[in-house]
């Protein structure tokens, strides 16, 4: 027996497998801690929308080719050079790997106002996520995106990749655009600055969260492992 975390990711299973049987995967969502991003440390919240002001985009884990992190960029100096006001805060440890981040941060012509955090702590990105006008997902492919469902969680929009096993798990809870074409992102950006597109997502957000349960995460893994038991005995 096999568990994926997505429809996408069991598809892709079956794609390097094919002579896996379908029925021998079982689609088990992840889950979602909705107390730690609904239960927000006001205090750090108020801090980071003073450091990095009213409106900000947050991109948010680690820097790969496969998360379009420049591409997240590219659309914020499009959104910009639209008269558009706010800033772009990446966070992430920066990696050697991939330099790209920095150095076309450092050549924007907005350069001021994207800004390079670094590694966030874990108990304060909750907060960071709050504060945030809506979390940027421009990734090319995802298995799970349980970043969606954080934000979620913190009532924040979000601005989410059309691909993979994204759709399926943001539903109708996300603006979407082609991560290939950055003017659709900045399109998205400039969208999401309308206060009833805003309440439009948060409504729909929560409404998408009673979807993703540990606890029902946790039931469909058992019962999963004890059809498999009940198979090896037959």
């Amino acid at each position: 027996a096999l568990l994926s975390v997505s429809d996408f990711t069991k598809e892709e299973i079956l794609d390097f497998a094919p002579k896996i049987p379908e029925k021998k995967i079982t689609r088990i969502w992840n889950g979602i801690e909705k107390e730690r991003f609904q239960n927000i440390d006001l205090r750090k919240k108020s801090c980071f929308q003073k450091k990095f002001g009213e409106t900000f985009f947050l991109v948010a884990g680690v820097w790969r080719e496969h998360k379009n992190v420049v591409g997240a960029i590219r659309a914020f100096e499009i959104f910009r050079e639209k008269g558009e006001k706010g800033r772009l805060v990446i966070t992430g440890r920066e990696d050697k790997h991939y330099p790209e981040v920095r150095e076309m941060s450092e050549k924007s012509p907005f350069s001021e106002d994207i800004l390079l955090t670094g590694y966030i702590p874990f108990e304060d990105i909750p907060a960071l996520i709050s504060a945030s006008t809506a979390l940027i997902f421009p990734s090319f492919a995802e298995g799970s995106g349980l970043p969606l469902l954080e934000a979620m969680a913190a009532n924040t929009p979000v601005l989410c990749s059309n691909t993979s096993s994204l759709p399926e798990v943001g539903g109708d809870a996300c603006l979407y655009f082609d991560p290939k074409n950055t003017k659709e992102i900045a399109q998205s950006m400039k969208k999401i600055l309308q206060k009833e597109e805003q309440v439009l997502l948060q409504k729909k957000g929560q409404k998408r969260l009673h979807l993703f349960s540990w606890d029902e995460a946790a039931q469909e893994t058992q019962m999963a492992f004890e059809r498999m038991e009940e198979n090896m005995v037959e």
